[in-house]
Order: C-alpha cells, then structure tokens, then sequence
C-alpha cells in the first residue's frame, strides 16, 4: 500500500491510500467474474452476497463511495483518516473531478487531478457525519445531528439549509427517482416517515439509479437493502 499523492491540501492528519492490486485490473468483483457458477443459482431471484473484504482502518468506518467508473474505492471513518483504493468521502457523479472530505465540522473538496483542496466549506456546528451528491454532481449535501446543508461544489456556497428541529441527523442520500428529494437518517423520528431500520445510528445510506434500491448502514453491524 503506498499513499496516493501529496494531500497536504488537507488537515494533516488526512491520508489517503491507493491500492497496488496486480490482480484483475482493479476490479472488486473479479471474484464473480472468476466463479459465475457459484452465484447461478441465486440469479433468478434477489441476492446480495460479499465479494470483497478490505480492512485498513484503526476504527469505526462510517462512509464509503465509488468513483464515476467505478474504478476507485473511498473510506473514511473515526480515526479521521481517508483512504482511495483502486477498484469517499464521495466522489463527484458523472466527472468524478471532486471529491468530498469530511473532518470535524468541515468538509474538503478536493481537485483528484490536481490533487488540491479547492474549497473548505464551514457551517456546522457539530461533527459532520454524512457527505452525498445529487446524480449530477451540481450539488452537494453534508449532515450533522443538527443540521443539513446543500452547497455549490463550484462557488463553496452553501445554497440551502434544513434544522433538524428536535431530530438527530446522521446520514442522507438523495432519492434515486426523484433527483431533488433527499432521505435523510436519524437517530430520532423524522417527520414524514418513521421505518423502523436497525438498533443502532444508521451511519451510511446509498440508492442505485439502475434498480431504485436503497441500501442502509448502521453501527448494528447490518446492511439492509430497501425497495
């Protein structure tokens, strides 16, 4: 493992890793590719199923988000530390030209090509725990448990902001069909629906624009896949 570039840019206690796999090309799921009849079975109906196991953090990993092509593979957790594997933190859709770094209670948009920082975006007052991106890439929304806020990746601006009034943020994603609703996970019961999830704090969620599936994350140790 050998670090990525110089992410000076970044708080000095951010690091980031690229993967020196000489295996199938960076892919992660090679392993399907490899034994397709193992998996021939389940392909009539619904299965989720790991391909791949990567441990590199000292402590709890609480988001992590592919590049537009899927080849690059970000984590971040408590130990304040990112790491890039080669297959977030989350990349910028479509361009993958940003990626998005939270510390504390600021985020980092970080130039991947020119491997600078070229916005700090400040605003909370708590410890940010969730960054996603809208499917374009125009926007970007960052949760703490007090707040959410939507911020312009090209000005730094924060365009729009939601209190979370007695709820406690934690996680959010944007809604795979509906590009300008955005799901937001909590400790506490949102107003519009309450679906009883996991028995922890939800840390991660993540939609698929091809199927409509959302998936959900949770301290619980669980992943659960939701239509």
């Amino acid at each position: 493992m050998e670090p990525f570039g110089d992410v000076g840019a970044l708080e000095d206690n951010v690091e980031s890793f690229l993967s020196q796999d000489d295996g199938d090309g960076g892919s992660i799921f090679s392993t399907l590719k490899r034994n397709p009849s193992e998996h021939a079975e389940t392909s009539k109906g619904f299965s989720f199923s790991e391909v791949s196991y990567i441990r590199r953090s000292a402590s709890k990993v609480i988001c992590c988000s592919f590049s537009s092509d899927g080849n690059l593979l970000a984590s971040a957790g408590h130990d304040k530390k990112v790491f890039i594997w080669n297959t977030q933190v989350r990349f910028q859709p479509i361009s993958g030209k940003f990626l998005a770094a939270a510390s504390d209670n600021t985020v980092s948009l970080v130039d991947v090509e020119k491997d600078i920082r070229v916005h700090l975006l400040k605003g909370h007052s708590s410890n940010v725990n969730s960054v996603y991106w809208n499917t374009g890439g125009e926007l970007l929304a960052s949760v703490s448990e007090k707040s959410v806020k939507l911020w312009s990746p090209s000005s730094g601006d924060c365009i729009h902001e939601l209190s979370s009034s007695g709820n406690k943020f934690h996680s959010c994603v944007f809604h795979p069909s509906y590009p300008n609703l955005l799901v937001i996970g909590g400790y506490q019961e949102n107003k519009c629906m309450t679906i009883p999830a996991h028995e922890c704090a939800i840390s991660a969620l993540a939609q698929s624009p091809s199927t409509g599936m959302m998936a959900s994350a949770s301290h619980d140790k669980s992943v659960k896949i939701w239509k």
